[in-house]
């Protein structure tokens, strides 16, 4: 009986803290918009060494990195075991920078998200592996990949999209 109640209780365990993944890293739209409050974060790639930005850039930790945060759109998305996100470019200007997979220009870039009409190409899936994330986008399905020379490009297939880090900023 004893035992029974050990491996119960390890099986709650485990269950809440699969169910809690990923759901720590979200900014309110409340505490964005009007607290300018954001928990930050820089996304770094494992291959390349870049800086999820506008202008990505080399990760070097002695500088100021781009910084991000992210939103959820909708809140039942967060008992999925792909989570999806908003990723917000966080810059020193009054606009709100989205990353977005736009199907008319046939490329991922950033924009402004009071431009965005198709609200679904700035909302991307966070996939865990292991310590890393991949993000696949939920209009396109396509994943995101930063190339050698510090572009954005669209890749169908997982194993060729970029496993990005996230490093929390306080």
């Amino acid at each position: 009986m004893k035992k029974l109640f050990i491996v119960l209780g390890l099986i709650i365990l485990i269950s809440a803290k699969m169910a809690e993944g990923l759901m720590n890293i979200a900014t309110t739209k409340e505490d964005a918009l009007i607290n300018n409050k954001y928990i930050s974060f820089i996304v770094v790639d494992d291959a390349t060494n870049f800086t999820l930005a506008k202008t990505p850039v080399k990760y070097d930790a002695s500088v100021k990195m781009p910084l991000h945060f992210f939103t959820v759109e909708n809140a039942a998305m967060l008992t999925q075991s792909e989570r999806q996100f908003v990723v917000h470019n966080l810059l020193d200007d009054e606009y709100d920078w989205v990353l977005e997979d736009n199907p008319e220009e046939g490329e991922i870039f950033y924009s402004r998200s009071k431009f965005v009409i198709n609200g679904k190409t700035m909302s991307w899936k966070f996939i865990v592996r292991g310590e890393r994330i991949l993000m696949k986008n939920v209009a396109s399905g396509n994943y995101l990949k930063i190339t050698e020379d510090g572009k954005f490009q669209r890749v169908s297939d997982e194993s060729q999209a970029s496993k990005w880090k996230l490093i929390h900023v306080y």
